[in-house]
């Protein structure tokens, strides 16, 4: 599966899953498994570029593919990435000069990102973290009762029980 972009009833954006057609042949082994290079796993090197190019003009759309597939790194990978903790804060910047966490990323999108987030075991992701569920909650009362419920659907799915949000 891929992430996607679509509109949602109420007109806001919306990431979501969503199966990859069949790639040319001549594409990577990770896309020719119906996986783009970020969210395969299998390729690093990929991942890595992807951080570094995200961190110079970062793309808030890449960052729920790039911080779930940045989780299922090593530890010992994440920990020693100088690379990782510029991308997080450069994400960090992004959150806080929007304050518009589902206009951002989607409803989807920030919740992943904030749970991704917690999962590397570092500083800079559990900020990101925090900050994405504080502009998520502070932006509660804005949403309409269908983006509320989606909110709570995938809050419910990622298993995020944090008291500013409910």
């Amino acid at each position: 599966t891929a992430l996607t972009r679509r509109r949602s009833p109420a007109g806001n954006s919306v990431v979501a899953s969503a199966p990859v057609s069949a790639p040319a042949a001549s594409s990577s082994p990770s896309q020719r498994h119906g996986q783009g290079p970020a969210e395969s796993g299998t390729n690093p090197g990929r991942l890595w570029e992807l951080i570094a190019q995200n961190t110079r003009l970062f793309n808030p759309r890449k960052l729920p593919a790039i911080i779930v597939s940045t989780a299922r790194l090593a530890q010992s990978e994440l920990q020693n990435s100088q690379e990782l903790r510029d991308y997080l804060d450069r994400a960090l910047f992004a959150v806080e000069s929007s304050g518009d966490p589902v206009r951002l990323l989607g409803v989807s999108g920030a919740v992943a990102s904030a749970t991704g987030a917690r999962r590397l075991g570092l500083r800079e992701g559990q900020q990101l973290s925090a900050a994405l569920l504080s502009a998520l909650a502070a932006e509660i009362p804005r949403l309409e009762s269908n983006m509320l419920a989606e909110l709570a659907q995938e809050l419910v799915k990622q298993r995020l029980t944090d008291e500013r949000i409910w």
